[in-house]
């Protein structure tokens, strides 16, 4: 559906899910989620023009002060390792790191894609604690994100010891926001780029306005799908390289179709 309605990139359904999560059934069930996207590329004949991302994210969904997994770090490197191989061979086009920014658990997320030689994007995600407050990733320290950035961006960019310094390929070839409520993301997006990315990014929002960690649901505000779209379009226009744009947690097919079909409408050229 997601694809018919125009989404050029489509996840899989892999975000937090870690053999420590899985148990047994870890490797069985993401090679069955790289399946399921491959699967629907090409049911909709569109394997030269969609890409598989493989999602890869440490955020439990236990709610503040929980957001990190129970692991140390080291086990934790271990498990990403693991999946990031496993995506790799189940045939992911990129790795895409979701809402990270906690420095202690994306970093090692970082090192195992770039171990990996297959390219990745990477989404931060930030939040105001109350309104007009510094932004803090989703970490359990709720680190602000001018003091978590700067060190991810130079180890995305740079690599483990600054061996991409002075030339190579570390990997990363989109940073950007994700899971940010409308409201903050585009200070996400200033943030990136004041810490030293200046390359291609991404952006795409959540709608998420109530979380109960208890039973995993959530009140959505149900924005108005030309109000989704105007964010996406403003960010656009604000962030010129922000050129990969689409929608996380509480927005719809019928939002993706009304971003396409605004995008269309924008740049009659077909290049968006």
């Amino acid at each position: 559906d997601y694809i018919n309605a125009g989404a050029q990139i489509i996840t899989t359904n892999t975000f937090g899910r870690t053999r420590e999560v899985l148990g047994t059934d870890f490797e069985e069930l993401t090679r069955a989620a790289v399946d399921c996207a491959l699967e629907a590329r090409g049911r909709t004949g569109t394997e030269d023009s969609v890409i598989v991302a493989g999602s890869l994210a440490y955020h439990s969904a236990r709610g503040p002060g929980n957001y990190d997994p129970t692991q140390d770090p080291d086990s934790w490197g271990n498990d990403m390792n693991d999946l990031v191989r496993l995506l790799k061979a189940a045939g992911v086009d990129v790795l895409l790191l979701e809402m990270v920014g906690g420095p202690t658990f994306t970093a090692p997320i970082i090192r195992a894609a770039q171990a990996s030689r297959i390219p990745f994007w990477v989404g931060f995600s930030a939040y105001e604690e109350t309104e007009g407050n510094a932004l803090r990733v989703f970490d359990n320290a709720a680190t602000p994100i001018n003091e978590a950035l700067p060190g991810l961006i130079r180890l995305a960019t740079e690599g483990p010891e600054r061996i991409f310094k002075d030339g190579g390929d570390s990997g990363a070839d989109v940073i950007g926001a994700m899971h940010c409520k409308p409201a903050v993301l585009g200070a996400v997006l200033e943030a990136v780029q004041f810490h030293g990315w200046d390359g291609t990014m991404l952006a795409y929002p959540d709608d998420v306005q109530e979380w109960n960690p208890a039973t995993k649901s959530g009140v959505y505000s149900k924005d108005a799908v030309d109000v989704y779209s105007t964010h996406c379009v403003t960010w656009r226009r604000d962030f010129p390289k922000c050129t990969l744009l689409g929608a996380c947690c509480g927005f719809s097919v019928k939002h993706i179709a009304d971003l396409y079909q605004r995008l269309r409408m924008e740049t009659p050229d077909g290049k968006f």
